[in-house]
């Protein structure tokens, strides 16, 4: 999501601003050194020191600690990201988690080809030039100006929310190849399953009822909102996972949700309730 970024950038700002206030004992700092000073440090800061982007994500933050909490003996390492963009929040996952192997699915291109070269520092990152679903099929995308907010749903013209409605306008389509996430038979415990895939959330599970037995944690996006036309509500989400031996395990408000005065999207985490017990 681009205001996510936008928000992890805000807070890497303000603290260089804080540095630089401390060794170069001036107050003011300009645009133009900020944003030499992100060119040269960021990368440096997010492999050294994973937790320098904990604020700025603190659904991840909160998974791994129930995950370390609830299941210390944990074995596996594996993640999979639903919806990976171009490969930032994978990259934070695998720093943030340690895990051993990340499998990231992405179906538009070019954020695609953007995780592919993240390949290259991060290689415990396996990308799927892909879209998950119920069912194999081939379907269209709508491309939106935010990027992350492509969705196979359409945009509803009657939003009167000026953020989203320019975010999901749509630019382009794509045809994406979908897959079932059944269809790539994991055999081991999965550690955390995350979705951001605006609104597709409930196909996806449905081709990975098998997956899901095998899965600790589920961390996904819901909506409050009919910013998507005929896109399930949180309620239809919970009802799912319920339904498929999960419990409700905390609720991640979105950044964005402080200034609006208005929850329209959250992070939900769901946990194995028969891996629990065992």
């Amino acid at each position: 999501m681009s205001y996510q970024i936008a928000h992890n950038l805000k807070l890497m700002k303000s603290y260089l601003r804080k540095l630089f206030a401390t060794f170069l004992r001036f107050e003011k700092v300009s645009n133009f050194a900020i944003e030499a000073a992100l060119r040269d440090k960021i990368a440096h800061r997010i492999q050294s020191e994973p937790d320098f982007f904990q604020l700025a994500s603190p659904h991840l933050l909160r998974a791994k600690q129930v995950l370390e909490s609830l299941f210390p003996n944990r074995q596996s390492g594996v993640i999979v990201d639903v919806g990976a963009g171009d490969g930032t929040v994978s990259t934070e996952i695998v720093n943030l988690f340690k895990c051993n192997i990340l499998y990231a699915f992405e179906p538009q291109r070019i954020q695609f080809e953007q995780i592919v070269k993240k390949t290259s520092v991060t290689p415990s990152i396996v990308p799927f030039h892909c879209a998950l679903g119920s069912s194999p099929s081939t379907l269209e995308l709508n491309i939106t100006r935010n990027a992350g907010s492509s969705s196979f749903y359409v945009k509803n013209e009657a939003n009167s929310n000026k953020y989203y409605s320019d975010s999901l306008t749509k630019e382009r389509t794509e045809q994406v190849e979908v897959k079932t996430l059944d269809s790539f038979g994991f055999v081991t415990e999965i550690d955390l399953i995350k979705l951001d895939v605006q609104g597709y959330e409930i196909e996806v599970l449905k081709g990975a009822l098998n997956t899901l037995k095998r899965t600790k944690l589920v961390l996904l996006e819901m909506q409050n909102h009919d910013f998507y036309l005929e896109s399930p509500k949180y309620f239809d989400l919970d009802t799912f996972m319920r339904l498929s031996g999960f419990t409700f395990g905390f609720h991640i408000p979105m950044p964005r949700s402080f200034k609006i005065n208005r929850e329209y999207e959250w992070d939900a985490l769901y946990i194995n309730d028969d891996l629990r017990r065992n």
